[in-house]
């Protein structure tokens, strides 16, 4: 076992009781820690890399990055073969296995989803992208989650030495979420490279074929930063550093598109989630009732932002009605839920059962900090 502090990795000053102990014994990364302090990527297109006055380059664990005319493939190796319903601390791991930060998926899952179990009976399966962007800052990364990248944007934070997690849908058969950790792409096939913990490392998907997969969640992404970058990925990100331009784009984007094809289901859905994050919460709900009867089982498993939005709009009826079609279908552990319908249950004074649905959600998830907090309350009154 190796205690690493995160001065050592990102160039910044922490107390030792922040250190971080990983398991180096279990890591496939190339590279040692000492290859980890001092070996930075080549510089790509200059073109496309962006200078920030101050800033200095970050280094990572492995091999340099692999430099083409036509793009670049980030050096990533640490395969990983997922656990059932386990591609959110499986994505997470490869991720910050680049920055040199080794942990297995278990451990991970231990953190971001802890019941889960190798059969995937009533485990959680509805790991959202807040909840991974949490579980990424004990380890000293800033993350970034937002909506409505592109090919462009992808390729911009590649060219800058940034990998980028992200949750698609698994393939155009199956209607599940999946993470990917997209790392390269090739202007020359017009390819995106990504590793997986599914499929496996150095997938490719045509940009069109990508796209695909990637609308079905709002385009959305997650980068992480740290202290030595984090102005380079902020100028990137741009006006959208702002999650609500982010999620207003998102909005007009899904309009664009339904514009051109008005039976565009999935971009009906896209705009009820962003006009939630946008704060319309009538909106949201409209546009989400155009399209419910459409939506495949698991939609909300997924995405429970139109349920939100009827908790905002104090649809106490609808908030009950969705949340337990959702438990009835077989989604048990979905912890947020529990929260959310337990949040209902207190507004409308009914304590007992929300000290029940509160209870639940800290069962089927242990560490999340808004179940805990509501639970205590009851408690202390």
């Amino acid at each position: 076992m190796f205690l690493v502090g995160l001065t050592a990795y990102f160039g910044f000053d922490r107390l030792a009781s922040n250190t971080i102990e990983i398991d180096y014994s279990q890591s496939s990364t190339k590279g040692s820690v000492a290859d980890a302090l001092t070996t930075a990527e080549p510089a790509y297109d200059p073109a496309s890399m962006i200078e920030i006055e101050g800033s200095s380059p970050v280094s990572h664990a492995g091999s340099p990055a692999v430099n083409t005319s036509n793009g670049k493939i980030l050096s990533i190796d640490y395969p990983i073969v997922q656990t059932f319903n386990n591609c959110p601390a499986g994505g997470l791991a490869i991720t910050l296995s680049y920055y040199g930060i080794v942990r297995t998926q278990e451990q991970l899952a231990d953190e971001l989803r802890p019941n889960w179990n190798l059969n995937g009976k009533n485990d959680d399966k509805s790991t959202p992208p807040e909840r991974v962007a949490e579980g990424s800052k004990k380890y000293g990364l800033i993350p970034y989650y937002r909506a409505n990248g592109s090919i462009e944007l992808l390729k911009k934070l590649i060219a800058n030495d940034t990998p980028i997690l992200m949750r698609t849908r698994l393939n155009m058969h199956e209607d599940y979420h999946h993470y990917r950790v997209v790392k390269g792409y090739d202007d020359a096939t017009k390819e995106i490279i990504q590793d997986d913990s599914y499929d496996g490392p150095n997938i490719r998907f045509k940009y069109s074929d990508f796209l695909k997969l990637w609308k079905v969640y709002n385009y959305e992404y997650l980068v992480f930063a740290t202290p030595l970058n984090k102005a380079v990925i902020e100028k990137i990100l741009a006006a959208e550093l702002d999650p609500m331009v982010a999620w207003k784009n998102a909005a007009a984007r899904a309009e664009g598109e339904l514009a051109r094809n008005p039976a565009d289901n999935v971009a009906r859905f896209n705009l009820a989630v962003s006009l939630y994050y946008a704060e319309d919460y009538t909106g949201a709900v409209a546009e989400f009732e155009k399209v419910e009867s459409s939506l495949s089982r698991y939609a909300l498993w997924f995405r429970i932002e139109p349920i939100k939005a009827y908790f905002e709009l104090k649809n106490d009826a609808r908030v009950f009605s969705l949340a337990d079609k959702i438990f009835a279908a077989g989604n048990l552990g979905y912890s947020e839920l529990y929260l959310l319908r337990g949040q209902t249950y207190l507004r409308a004074g009914q304590r007992d059962l929300a000290r029940s649905d509160f209870e639940r959600a800290v069962f089927y998830n242990k560490n999340l900090k808004g179940a805990q907090e509501a639970l205590a309350s009851l408690k202390a009154e």
